[in-house]
């Protein structure tokens, strides 16, 4: 059945001319950074072509150990469950699974994957890595084009809660039923791969206030980022952290429905 829901067409930026420095990218990048209705605080990144694009290769693998682990029995993964952090396994009512590793931790070889996920810890590893460079190549872009000639810029030098996130939709939820409801990031920038169409963005509210919902359909090669709360507060509002949800992609998929986040947040408070 085809997709009959009102869909958004969002800006492409390249990586690749971000990391060379190219001036009319970097101007469209923070437009695309802006609120409306200028920007929506939400784009597309190509990674083709750039220092990035074995991202891409990693994803399948990846996407195939979110498979393997998430098919467990609820008790096999419970074993991985951390208690007050978004670290570790959680289940999100039956909805959606998630397992979030940590950066620090991960730089610091303090962290074990689950005996499923350590097959992938070399894909699992890069993906991160990858996304890491990225999401600060776009923050310190962003800052020095708010604040140019200024040493202002929000990248955490020291521990953070920066992770990336593996996450697995039930395959059983009917279609285009809401699996995380409305919200903003916390954090700096986050980076989202997911082959199918389950991101949608408040576009406009009708009369009633009632916001009306678009979707975001996939794009080859490329990872949605958007700006997130800290971005947003620490430019004064400069950049803007859009309201977005995700729901079940249509056609029902039997095995769910994987997806990839890296959340970039700030440093800890001491």
């Amino acid at each position: 059945m085809a997709n009959t829901k009102e869909t958004i067409e969002l800006e492409v930026i390249s990586y690749e001319k971000i990391c060379s420095q190219n001036n009319a990218e970097l101007q469209r990048l923070f437009a695309a950074c802006q609120p409306p209705p200028i920007g929506r605080g939400i784009f597309w990144l190509d990674f083709r072509g750039s220092k990035g694009e074995e991202v891409l290769q990693h994803l399948a693998s990846v996407n195939e150990g979110i498979y393997k682990y998430f098919q467990q029995p609820i008790s096999a993964k419970m074993a991985d469950f951390r208690e007050g952090v978004e670290r570790g396994f959680k289940d999100h009512d039956s909805i959606i699974d998630t397992f979030e590793i940590s950066r620090d931790e991960e730089i610091q070889g303090e962290r074990r994957l689950p005996p499923i996920l350590d097959v992938y810890k070399t894909q699992i590893s890069g993906m991160s890595s990858i996304c890491d460079t990225a999401a600060r190549d776009l923050t310190s872009a962003l800052c020095s084009s708010l604040m140019p000639g200024t040493s202002f810029n929000v990248i955490p030098e020291n521990e953070s809660d920066t992770g990336i996130k593996l996450c697995l939709v039930n395959g059983e939820v009917p279609a285009w039923d809401e699996v995380a409801e409305p919200h903003t990031d916390f954090g700096i920038v986050t980076l989202v791969f997911c082959d199918f169409p389950s991101l949608e963005l408040v576009t406009s509210h009708d009369g009633s206030g009632k916001p009306n919902w678009a979707l975001i359909e996939p794009l080859e090669g490329c990872a949605l980022v958007n700006v997130a709360d800290t971005l947003q507060s620490r430019t004064n509002n400069a950049l803007y952290s859009p309201l977005h949800r995700v729901v079940q992609p249509e056609g029902g998929q039997a095995k769910g429905v994987p997806m990839t986040a890296y959340y970039l947040r700030p440093e800890h408070v001491m």
